[in-house]
């Protein structure tokens, strides 16, 4: 999979809109954890359970865990949807193949976003 260069700056918008990359162009480090534990959950676990787990603003996490799914929601064109796992569970993508390869490209082309910034 090749991630081109419009997905990638489409995916440094998405982390400084969502606050994920901060003005001075830093992030937190736990932000690095996350996204680069989406996969390894998305293989294991699936997409919706994946979600509902990142979606969890009431989950003890040392940063705001749902603000890489509001990334992922922008880069999707989906950020109008208060909701992915209800988005997921309405349209039926929980095991589409196409979307789950979208999301695929999505977080690894923010995952390669991330690394142009400086962890704090």
């Amino acid at each position: 999979m090749k991630i081109t260069a419009q997905e990638i700056s489409n995916a440094q918008s998405a982390l400084t809109q969502n606050g994920i990359v901060s003005n001075d162009g830093t992030y937190s480090k736990e932000f690095n954890g996350y996204i680069s534990s989406f996969g390894a959950s998305l293989v294991q676990a699936g997409l919706l359970p994946t979600i509902i787990f990142f979606e969890n603003k009431d989950a003890s996490t040392e940063k705001d865990r749902s603000l890489v799914i509001s990334a992922l929601k922008q880069l999707l064109c989906i950020a109008d949807k208060p909701s992915m796992a209800k988005y997921i569970i309405e349209t039926k993508k929980a095991n589409d193949q196409e979307f789950i390869n979208d999301v695929t490209r999505a977080m690894t082309a923010m995952k390669l976003a991330l690394r142009m910034y400086k962890k704090n």
